[in-house]
């Protein structure tokens, strides 16, 4: 069984494991002056659709390159080979993702979804003769 989260439900979301793979802090070195706020490059579909990209919430925080980091010791809570194979297995699943589409399609980034306006992305399955592609949308899957 998991340890319970921090709001004492069982399952961790995914986000958060991934943010916590992430952290140098877990390994022993916190880092402050990571980010800074800079312009909005991508203004989402779903980003517009709440409206706040009209009003003209135009900025958002862009990492800062890591040699501006400020590293500060910290208990380590991982060994830094078991966070430098986080890592590596980060990198994997990315490269190795089922949705990872190498071969672009016609409507990429184009269709979204009615209900909740995340883009749809292209997966397939195979049947008995042929290889079949059809769209999900990213918001509504799990």
């Amino acid at each position: 069984m998991a340890p319970p989260t921090r709001k004492r439900v069982t399952r961790w979301e995914r986000s958060v494991v991934w943010g916590m793979l992430r952290n140098p802090a877990y390994k022993g070195t916190a880092c402050f002056n990571k980010t800074k706020v800079g312009p909005r490059q991508n203004v989402t579909k779903p980003f517009r659709l709440t409206g706040r990209a009209v009003l003209g919430e135009k900025t958002c925080a862009h990492e800062r390159p890591r040699e501006e980091w400020i590293e500060i010791p910290v208990p380590a809570l991982v060994s830094e080979d078991t966070f430098a194979l986080a890592a590596e297995r980060l990198a994997d699943n990315k490269r190795l993702a089922p949705r990872r589409t190498i071969e672009p399609s016609l409507v990429q980034g184009l269709v979204s979804c009615r209900r909740c306006g995340y883009a749809f992305y292209r997966t397939s399955s195979r049947s008995s003769a042929r290889k079949i592609h059809y769209y999900r949308c990213r918001g509504s899957d799990g």
